[in-house]
């Protein structure tokens, strides 16, 4: 029997005749019933403004055919084969073209009735069985309506949802370190309004010997408080950083087991994969955060506000009454900086997840990209996305500068408040001046720390948001849970499966119906094929074998059991798949086949391996059994991965075999290898087979011939045969189309094929020769130059300077640098501020009733001057540096997009560049430079601004008590800097943390995969290892960050007191007043908070600069982002020549793949490839579309070397058909678009 391409196409009952047609292959092909009358002549179905049967012929290149016309509900068959001699191309004319609609939704492609054309599922629709493993769900829905609206979100408390026994513990702790730590600065501030005191009281009495003695007995007091700080500060910080990472760990490994908990619906509808990786890295970030340290710095400022306020009413409660009428003015700034600042950001991340999908795609799909060279496209598409985001990052910036500058001007008239009303109490005799100084401070003290736990509120709100996000999924339980204990495990499983009156339509798709009330018996330990058009039902019921899916109306039973009464863990076990594109995991061979079945030992997977004829070439490789078959086993051929897919399926000793034709795309030699395993475990199990082949078919106990989700016919081979029905039609269409076979092959194009065992290597099979393997590992180097050179540029990666990242910054410059002068202009203010605060308290201690409150208005005015000026200032430089901040954002992920894409193919196999690794450095990377130039360093100059023009106004004021201050500096910031080395380690972990995303984003893409084999649990063993390392570190890291966050507290309680024993010494000896000593410590107090940021801008600029820049300044070995190289004339077929060519792939430098090759492809000839798994096959077809150059010899093309050619131009000189498709976001047309740059 030989072989052709068919489609088929019913018509339901309700016609007003009812035939069956098949039809030639249509890219237009519907699923649309009809009403018209049928004639029983078969005639070419074409009407006015009706697109051709197929675009790949015009009439005169058709011969229409019929093959009977026989009572109702019978078959008639339409085909067509091309005339040879005619020399017409194979596209359809011009005038022909002219007749489609294009701008139409609702084509008339086949019955002359309107139906809108849907895709195939988009998740494993029919035929397309194994495709549902990509979850792409990348498609844009263009209506933002909801992207920017209210996000749920949980209670604080609720971000602890998850603690254990040993956190709360840890909280209990961290909570008491944080309490007393948060009361001791306005204990310290109650101290240094008794220091004013005694030093003022005293020495204006001229009693020096008793204000030392007096000092010093409060600067005891002093020092015992830092020694306390030491010890609180360090449990406070801890305590709550484990806190934080025992949360993050814990959510990181269960966030992940609950996505794998879903049912593949939920995949289909509700979530994409670059929603779940943004879960799993940023996300999980967030709730670390939230959950650790800035729980920490909550608590610590909210309880300093709450012991501010307490010892000031002890203190006046007068003053401190006229101050807390603030809070609701403090209170409303920070609800509305909240609700801005929280508004914007969401609806700048939908718009970076947005982009972020684009960017998995491409990189999951990248030979696509380099064989249809469609890097610009996608780059285009990436920038344009990315521009529709930076207005909200501009005002993002705006909305936190003005917010920032509202807190200082409320900060700042609050201070002037309380002088204003102190003032007022001090004249009239009702406190002294020390006394309120001393309140002053204190509730000053507090109300800065409701000020700066106000400014977590918008963090904690967002972490609260995305908590929700993640809780949600993590508490989600799926309506078909492979976890659920409950349901029945038949003990003797026969294998009998029924379809009773199945009616099914998968959930993205609810008006598409798939299966319609059909009734189908698989009977036990036997072997059913199905057959049918695209879109029949064949790979919908291989899902609801595996209970995928529920059906909407029916029931599934085995063994007369309904499937959902059965325990689906249980269910899936007893189902082994194996299907056209196997699907395995991004590691060892051994470790892909023990996936197949739970607790196994390397010993069963061994012995599957050689069942599955898999075990001779694993021992050949050289790391045998632990070979790494790289991302979707791309460091193997079609034929191995075939292989290791079956060992997989067969570990597990399935009663239910499911197969949709997994030989179709192999080899000949590589077919009767795998054929030969399967046949060995056909027997004793109920195996139901989507055919492709005229064999599979042939040798099935039962053949079920499906159309639009009812089975039509039903029978084995010979019956059917007789029949004389669909299936005998199916056959002689086949047969026929063989028998007309011409070079072009015309008849060849379709979605399903018979073949004939014995002629489809001969005739129709040659396109299959063609094994495209998804790749092969690593790259070849050009010479040994090149490869230590490119050696030393992977090994020992250059540390790029802030100059590097200037560069990309430059046509910002001028907002930057207003920017930056706005932050200085801040600085400044800023340092006023101690200077006025200094002089009101001299006039405080030193001015009569009279004079005093006249003064202390004046300088009131000032301060109040000076919060508007922190409005102006600082929200002009948040606002223009956060606005060059998004831009340069914008600039660096487009250009790292771009550069990732013209990378060599071989690059993309390292660990490191693997898809989840470089979304990764897009996402969280990329927005590291923001915070360098936009917000770090904006700040950093606002600090020196501040520092310098405050340590200038000391060392004028004096320069005995700055030296001393300035002495003690060091020890303050080193602390600090030590603090900021271990929060580096800690940046040192998104290593790990990239490996496990990686790892489940190789999950979440073969989600089917690993749900038929329930490897949902040796997913999270796995993922848990790649997150050992940081596990294993945060508590000895906790613990010195704790340590040195504490001894920094210490030490700068300690310097302060220092500052003040010293300066009452100056007084005491006369060298300089009391009113000048508050002016220096103050300005030094508060100018120390600005110097002390110095730290955090170079090692932050290094790590973001480092591992971005050298991705974008990478030479690619092969150049093809290069438009240099020759273009020679392509009118005519030119030869293609390998020459002694010599190759092996870098990862496997031992094993040489093509050795002294030599190949002459004529011009206009077809040639077919034939051999064994990694002799070489797949290996031609990248050197030919120069993915790699061979280590030796040349391979040319019109006696040229490749190497001389212009990469893209060369590219786009070849068309590639691969193993397996791969298509992007986008409509039919634009995928399309993809082969040619300049399609209409």
């Amino acid at each position: 029997m030989a072989d052709s391409s068919f489609e088929m196409e019913f018509y339901s009952p309700s016609s007003h005749q009812n035939h069956l047609h098949l039809t030639p292959t249509s890219s237009h092909f519907g699923t649309s019933s009809s009403s018209h009358h049928r004639s029983h002549t078969p005639t070419p179905r074409r009407t006015q403004n009706r697109s051709p049967a197929t675009p790949f012929a015009s009439d005169n290149d058709m011969s229409w055919q019929g093959y009977g016309a026989v009572s109702a509900g019978r078959l008639v068959l339409l085909s067509y084969v091309a005339r040879g001699g005619t020399g017409s191309g194979p596209l359809a004319t011009k005038d022909e073209l002219n007749m489609i609609k294009y701008e139409s939704q609702e084509h008339e492609f086949l019955h002359g009735s309107s139906h809108k054309q849907t895709p195939s599922h988009h998740y494993g629709g029919d035929d397309q069985y194994n495709d549902s493993d990509k979850v792409s769900a990348y498609e844009e829905d263009d209506d933002d309506e909801g992207d920017g609206g209210p996000a749920k979100s949980i209670g604080l408390l609720g971000l602890f949802k998850y603690s254990t026994k040993w956190d709360i513990f840890l909280v209990i702790l961290g909570c008491l370190g944080a309490l007393i730590n948060g009361g001791s600065l306005p204990w310290y501030s109650h101290l240094f309004g008794e220091f004013v005191n005694k030093i003022s009281k005293e020495s204006s009495n001229g009693e020096k010997g008793q204000m030392m003695k007096d000092v010093e007995k409060v600067c005891l007091l002093m020092t015992g408080l830092s020694a306390i700080v030491v010890v609180e500060a360090y449990l406070e910080i801890t305590c709550w950083r484990l806190v934080g990472e025992r949360s993050a760990q814990r959510i990181r490994t269960e966030y992940p087991r609950a996505v794998l908990r879903q049912d593949i619906g939920f995949f289909d509808t509700e979530i994409s994969t670059s929603d779940i990786m943004h879960g799993i890295s940023s996300d999980v970030a967030q709730i670390q955060e939230v959950t650790g340290e800035k729980m920490a710095h909550f608590i610590h400022h909210i309880y300093t506000f709450i012991c501010g306020y307490t010892v000031g009413f002890l203190r006046s409660w007068k003053v401190s009454l006229v101050v807390f009428s603030v809070i609701p003015l403090m209170m409303f700034c920070g609800i509305a900086y909240k609700a801005i600042y929280v508004g914007l950001a969401a609806k700048e991340e939908v718009s970076y997840r947005k982009a972020g999908s684009v960017v998995e795609q491409a990189i999951n799909s990248i030979r696509t990209v380099f064989s249809f060279v469609v890097k610009d496209k996608l780059t285009a598409r990436y920038a344009e996305l990315l521009t529709k985001s930076m207005p909200l990052g501009a005002k993002l910036g705006f909305a936190q500068g003005a917010g920032i500058g509202v807190i200082y001007l409320v900060t700042y008239s609050t201070w002037a408040l309380a002088f204003w009303y102190g003032g007022i109490l001090v004249a009239r005799g009702e406190i002294s001046g020390g006394a309120a100084i001393a309140c002053f401070f204190v509730v000053n003290v507090g109300g800065r720390g409701l000020a700066l736990s106000l400014s977590y509120y918008a963090q904690f709100a967002q972490g609260t948001v995305v908590a929700s996000r993640v809780f949600e999924i993590i508490d989600r339980v799926p309506e078909i849970d492979p976890y659920s204990p409950e349901g029945r495990a038949i003990k003797s499983v026969r294998g009998r499966i029924e379809f009773k009156g199945i009616t099914f339509a998968y959930p993205s798709r609810p008006n598409a119906q798939i299966l319609n009330s059909l009734h189908l018996v698989i009977p036990s330990h036997k072997t059913l094929a199905l057959v049918g058009a695209s879109g029949g039902g064949k790979s919908t019921i291989f899902a609801l074998i595996e209970r995928f899916y529920d059906p909407i109306i029916g029931t599934i039973t085995l063994n007369g059991h309904d499937l959902r009464t059965l325990q689906v863990k249980w269910l899936r076990d007893q189902i082994g798949m194996l299907g056209q594109e196997p699907a395995l995991f991004a590691t060892s061979i051994i470790e892909n086949v023990m996936m197949g079945k739970e607790n196994t030992t390397k010993k069963e997977a061994i012995a599957a391996c050689v069942a599955a004829n898999s075990h001779r070439f694993i021992t050949d490789l050289p790391l045998g059994y632990n070979t790494q078959v790289g991302d979707r086993g791309t460091q193997l051929s079609g034929g191995q991965k075939q292989r290791i897919a079956l060992a997989r399926a067969m570990i597990k000793d399935p009663s239910i075999l499911l197969l949709d034709e997994p030989t179709s795309a192999l080899d000949p030699e590589s077919e009767t290898i795998v054929q030969q395993a399967i046949d060995k475990i056909f027997s004793g199990r109920t195996t139901v087979v989507i055919a492709h082949k005229l064999a599979t078919v042939r040798n099935a106990h039962t053949i079920v011939v499906l159309d639009r989700g009812s089975a039509v016919e039903i029978g084995n081979h010979n019956q059917l045969m007789e029949k004389a029905g669909a299936y005998y039609s199916l056959v002689k269409l086949a047969s026929d189309a063989v028998s007309n076979h011409t070079s072009k092959n015309n008849a060849g194009k379709g979605s399903e094929l018979f073949m004939n065992e014995k002629s489809a290597y001969d005739v129709l099979g040659l396109k299959y020769l063609y094994e495209v393997s998804r790749s092969n590992y690593l790259k070849s180097m050009q010479d040994e130059g090149l490869e230590e050179k490119e050696e030393k540029q992977e090994t020992n990666p250059e540390n790029y300077k802030l100059s590097e990242v200037w560069k990309l910054q430059r046509p910002d410059v001028f907002m930057l640098v207003l920017g930056f002068l706005l932050g200085l202009l801040a600085g400044a203010v800023l340092s006023i501020f101690p200077l006025i605060l200094g002089q009101a308290l001299q006039f405080y201690v030193a001015e009569p009733p009279s004079k005093m409150k006249q003064k202390v208005g004046d300088l009131c005015l000032v301060l109040v001057g000076l919060g508007f000026g922190c409005i102006i200032f600082i929200t002009g430089q948040q606002g223009l540096c956060g606005w060059a901040g998004t831009n340069l954002t914008k600039r660096v992920r487009d250009l790292l997009f771009q550069s990732i894409l013209k990378q060599e193919p071989g690059w993309f196999d390292f660990e490191e560049n693997s898809t989840g690794v470089l979304v990764s450095r897009l996402s969280i990377g990329c927005t590291s430079f923001r915070s360098v130039l936009g917000d770090r360093l904006s700040v950093l100059l606002m600090g020196l601004s501040s520092a310098a023009v405050g340590l200038g106004v000391s060392f004028f004021l004096q320069w005995k008590l700055t030296l001393v201050a300035a002495a003690l500096t060091p020890f303050t910031l080193g602390a600090s800097h030590l603090s900021l080395i271990i929060n580096i380690g800690l940046r040192l972990d998104n290593e790990s943390y990239a490996k496990a995303s990686n790892i489940a984003s190789g999950a979440v893409s073969n989600i089917r995969t690993y749900t038929t084999f329930s490897a949902q649990e040796q997913l999270i063993k796995s993922f848990d290892q790649a997150l050992s390392e940081p596990k294993k570190k945060s508590v000895k890291r906790s613990q010195i960050q704790g340590l040195t966050l504490g001894f920094s507290q210490g030490a700068m309680y300690g310097a302060y007191t220092l500052i003040l024993w010293y300066g009452a010494r100056l007084v005491q000896k006369k060298q300089q007043n009391f009113g000048v000593v508050y002016k220096i410590f103050l300005i030094l107090v508060l100018s120390s908070f600005s110097v002390g940021q110095l730290a955090g801008l170079s090692p932050d600029t290094s790590m973001a600069a480092t591992a971005i820049l050298n991705i974008i300044n990478r030479r690619p070995l092969i150049g093809n982002d290069q438009h240099k190289g020759r273009k020679i004339e392509m009118s005519k077929p030119v030869d293609i020549e390998f020459k002694r060519v010599t190759f092996a792939y870098s990862s496997r430098p031992e094993v040489v793949v093509l050795s002294d090759f030599n190949l002459k492809v004529k011009g206009g000839s077809m040639v077919a490839l034939v051999g064994g798994s990694v002799s070489g096959k797949s290996t031609v077809v990248w050197l030919i579309q120069r993915f790699y150059d061979p280590i030796q010899g040349k391979v040319m093309m019109g006696g040229i070397d490749l190497r001389e050619f212009d990469v893209k131009w060369l590219r786009r000189q070849t068309a590639l058909v691969g193993q397996e498709p791969a298509l992007f976001a986008g409509t039919i047309a634009e995928n399309i678009a993809f082969g040619d740059p300049n399609a209409s």
